[in-house]
């Protein structure tokens, strides 16, 4: 297959610096704000606001350390950028909604991937980006540890790409997959239905583990395969100690009745790169950090939905959401 060559205006630039609730909301509309909360105080906000100037809706981002890398509804790619703020190009994507992206590196040596509806895939390299198509349906995330082992996954399935090539992987019938977190050595992916997959070797392939839910679940994210976690509607989460995913009480007091939840938002990503500071960032503007003892808030200050999280460090991180909202948290 031959990839179309385009160039991505703003890379080069950037490079040198560098539903129901189970639906997300890409609507310009102000979201629904959850009333069954003390409104007298509003806790002072820990994340900067860098809004882009758009209705669509940020729905992957990537920060490399040295620019900070979006894609959205409508197929279209930010780039931000501290000195000028945020700036966006046609993805090649005739208008297909771009899902989720992952990257590597920085400056010059920075190499992305974005996904997205009717199996769009976009690679990002040198100054520019490639379009390809497999012939697939929708993707919805990616992920890998690696340019050479990468999983593209969807409501169609899972593709493998070892950095020349992709190829299919059967899934278990009717898997709607969400989201995908790999190594080389193993990967898992979490979808409708409260749908928890496992892959420990391409000869074993794909195979179901038992689910304490049936809530849609949105993302699976953490620092190592010892220590996951997976989020989804209605905030529920789930961790996954030793080989079984549990869903995590915030409160485990054999006093308190069943399991608690640190809140009602449906939480739509989670990420990290140490055990000691995982984020979830979710409806309403919703964000925490976990720090190996509990999960704490981090007040963001704005009420748009958040659906992706991303760092350059583990305490140097970006949240994206609906109506073009970017979000920005340092640890000094």
């Amino acid at each position: 297959m031959r990839p179309q060559i385009l160039t991505w205006a703003t890379l080069a630039t950037v490079l040198a610096l560098a539903a129901c609730d189970s639906e997300k909301d890409t609507s310009d509309t102000e979201p629904d704000v959850d009333t069954d909360t003390d409104t007298d105080t509003e806790p002072e906000a820990v994340w900067e606001q860098e809004r882009a100037e758009t209705s669509e809706s940020l729905q992957g981002v990537y920060a490399s350390g040295q620019g900070v890398f979006a894609v959205s509804t409508g197929g279209r790619l930010w780039t931000y950028r501290a000195a000028s703020g945020w700036s966006d190009e046609d993805g090649g994507t005739e208008g297909e909604d771009l899902n989720d992206i992952w990257g590597v590196g920085s400056g010059d040596t920075m190499e992305a991937w974005a996904v997205g509806d009717a199996g769009n895939l976009i690679h990002f390299i040198d100054e520019g980006y490639n379009n390809y198509d497999v012939g697939t349906g929708n993707f919805e995330a990616v992920g890998g540890p690696s340019t050479n082992w990468l999983f593209f996954a969807g409501y169609g399935g899972v593709y493998f790409y070892d950095g020349d090539a992709w190829t299919y992987e059967t899934v278990p019938a009717g898997a709607r997959i969400n989201d995908v977190w790999a190594t080389v050595d193993i990967a898992f992916a979490v979808g409708e239905d409260g749908l928890l997959l496992r892959r420990v070797s391409a000869a074993k392939g794909w195979e179901m583990m038992t689910s304490p839910t049936d809530l849609p679940l949105f993302a699976v994210g953490g620092a190592t395969a010892a220590d996951l976690w997976a989020v989804g509607q209605d905030g529920i989460v789930l961790r996954l100690t030793g080989s079984d995913w549990v869903e995590f009480d915030a409160d485990p007091d054999p006093k308190s009745p069943g399991v608690q939840r640190f809140t009602g938002q449906s939480l739509w990503d989670v990420w990290g790169i140490q055990n000691d500071a995982v984020y979830a960032v979710g409806n309403n503007g919703t964000a925490f950090v976990w720090d190996t003892e509990t999960w704490t808030e981090l007040p963001t200050g704005v009420d748009n939905n958040l659906y992706a999280v991303h760092g350059s460090t583990a305490y140097d991180v970006w949240a994206a959401g609906n109506r073009g909202m970017a979000i920005h948290y340092v640890v000094e």
